[in-house]
């Protein structure tokens, strides 16, 4: 299995949630569209949680976290996924 993985977040459409994950050679291993009304911060980390069980990945093998072109660099959404980003960054960094 792929061992350096990376998840991109992205809202194609207003209450939208677009999931991708990808190897390090850009090859996509498991994608996921939800919808959502409010709040994104727990469905998103839930979605995150199935995508990985359904397609038994590596929790551990996420390196990267990125935005999608679609989210708002103003918006809460886009604030969530950078501390989602920075939280896995920080994960690697401890021994």
């Amino acid at each position: 299995m792929d061992s350096d993985l990376t998840l991109t977040i992205d809202a194609p459409e207003q209450g939208v949630l677009e999931l991708r994950i990808t190897t390090a050679l850009g090859r996509e291993i498991a994608h996921e569209i939800v919808r959502y009304e409010g709040h994104v911060d727990n469905l998103l980390l839930t979605t995150v949680d199935n995508l990985f069980n359904r397609n038994t990945l590596d929790r551990f093998a996420l390196k990267s976290v990125a935005p999608g072109q679609g989210i708002d660099k103003d918006s809460s959404l886009y604030r969530i996924v950078q501390s989602f980003a920075s939280a896995v960054a920080e994960a690697h960094r401890r021994p």
